[in-house]
This record gives structure tokens, C-alpha cells and sequence, in this order.
């Protein structure tokens, strides 16, 4: 009986060893294809006086330790 639950126990780790590499090659993929069909970002649009409207906050994150 020990025996049985031992290799039901191996088996069921296989399946999730297949699970968790086929799942790591998805997102690999995806992450290729984003990658390759990305678009570069448009300029920040410019006031009248050449100043930029957008600044980037040091609170956009919140703070660090």
C-alpha cells in the first residue's frame, strides 16, 4: 500500500513538472511575440515654449525601505 502511494506521489509530480515547463514555454513565446510587434512610443507632446508636460514622479512607485 505504501508502495502505491509512493508512485501515485511520482506520478503526480511528474504531471506537474510538464504543467510548469509547458506553462514556462507559453510565456516564453508570448514574451517573444510582444517583444518582436512592439511599436516604439510616441514623443511626449511639447507646450508652445519647448517644456515637456510630462515628468516622471519619484512617488510613482511609493517608497523603498
Amino acid at each position: 500500500m505504501m508502495i502505491k502511494r509512493i508512485e501515485i506521489c511520482i506520478e503526480l509530480l511528474k504531471i506537474g513538472v510538464e504543467f510548469v515547463v509547458a506553462v514556462a514555454e507559453a510565456v516564453q513565446i508570448a514574451w517573444r511575440q510582444h517583444l518582436n510587434h512592439r511599436t516604439p512610443m510616441p514623443p511626449p507632446p511639447l507646450l508652445p515654449h519647448g517644456i515637456s508636460t510630462s515628468y516622471h514622479s519619484p512617488f510613482l512607485f511609493g517608497f523603498l525601505p
